[in-house]
């Protein structure tokens, strides 16, 4: 994996097309690689481990993560079809996401349709802890993906104190999370791996979006990372007006279609 040694006992490069196989097993075995450590391994510079990570993103066998790259989840690449009666609730919120600069994006499953909806001009770095998110998002043209790292729950989410600290790095514009519940006095609940990230994202942005949607409670989101007056803008689904609009007057409050 180091490059074969030539007869004078000198290391050789491999070619392209074995270090991408090289990097290929690694993902595989370790889950997570790292530019400097291939770089070392291969012998040859971080430059060009770059532009094998890129390749290999490229054709799906990895996912390109801050400092180095992950393994893809087993998941679809594509943006799920949007229900219709969902639509208004969605393009409501996709207006508060600007068509330049870097925006963090996350709550679960909730978050990945807006993606579908956003501009065509739009020329963005996201940045979500999300996997299927990450590598959905990539296919749209002008959009620069960025991936968290760290450890990745059986629901494709990422999260742990690198995830917390390649966070902590970014300077993000806008922060836009998906919630889909609250207690009576506001409190926004997430598993504590979520709740660590989330706290994170919205105390390094200069704007913060919550897109709120009613529905059941998870008794593994016990953990607050935000009050709902903490958002500069708060955009609520119809079945969430009553309770929302005790907390906030000034929410946005979308009909469902039809």
């Amino acid at each position: 994996m180091t490059g074969e040694k030539n007869h004078d006992g000198e290391r050789t490069a491999l070619s392209a097309i074995d270090r991408h196989e090289s990097i290929a097993a690694l993902i595989e075995s370790d889950g997570r690689v790292e530019v400097s450590d291939l770089a070392d391994r291969l012998s040859v510079s971080e430059e060009t481990i770059r532009r094998d990570l890129r390749v290999l993103e490229s054709d799906g066998r990895l996912l390109r993560a801050h400092g180095g790259a992950v393994r893809p989840p087993v998941a679809s690449h594509s943006i799920p079809a949007l229900d219709e009666s969902d639509r208004p609730f969605f393009e409501r919120v996709a207006v508060e996401i600007p068509t330049q600069g870097t925006v963090y994006l996350d709550g679960d499953a909730l978050s990945t349709p807006v993606v579908g909806l956003l501009s065509a001009d739009t020329e963005l770095t996201l940045i979500t802890p999300r996997l299927d998110l990450a590598i959905a998002t990539s296919l749209r043209p002008g959009i620069e993906v960025i991936s968290l790292g760290g450890e990745v729950s059986s629901t494709g989410a990422q999260s742990g104190e690198w995830a917390r600290s390649t966070l902590a790095d970014l300077h993000l514009d806008t922060v836009v999370i998906f919630a889909d519940g609250c207690t009576d006095t506001g409190a926004l609940l997430a598993r504590p791996a979520d709740a660590l990230l989330r706290r994170a994202a919205l105390a390094s942005a200069r704007r913060s979006v919550l897109a709120f949607r009613m529905g059941e409670s998870d008794p593994r989101r016990f953990t607050a990372f935000a009050s709902v007056s903490d958002f500069d803008t708060v955009i609520a689904s119809a079945d969430a007006e009553a309770s929302i609009l005790a907390i906030r007057e000034d929410a946005v409050i979308v009909p469902e279609a039809g």
